[in-house]
């Protein structure tokens, strides 16, 4: 999971194959991206400059980008590793540029 660096008081979380964002003041949901990925989804990350975009990386070797206020599907799905995909991030100065790693051995940005 990560905290928002915009809104400080949302967090979102990957659980199993979902994404959840909490609003901690209240406890309360704000989303649920139900079957993310086809698999477990294992890292997500809040765009720096844009509070309502991020970003997930999966066992299903996809990275997917999402609009948490139109969730019918990602935005985009890149499938540029061969396996798990274990972490994305943002960069925080460029927001453009995303980087992944996955147990491909493989590193992209």
């Amino acid at each position: 999971g990560c905290w928002n660096p915009t809104i400080t008081d949302q967090i979102a979380t990957a659980t199993e194959w979902d994404v959840i964002g909490w609003d901690l003041r209240t406890g309360k949901e704000i989303y649920n991206v139900k079957q993310a990925h086809n698999q477990f989804v294992r890292d997500v990350d809040i765009n720096p400059n844009n509070p309502w975009y991020f970003v997930t990386g999966g066992d299903d070797a996809t990275i997917k980008f999402w609009d948490n206020r139109k969730l019918t599907g990602p935005l985009k799905t890149l499938s540029n590793h061969s396996h798990w995909v274990w972490n994305v991030k943002y960069n925080r100065f460029m927001d453009a540029l995303v980087l992944s790693s996955s147990t491909d051995s493989f590193v992209n940005l």
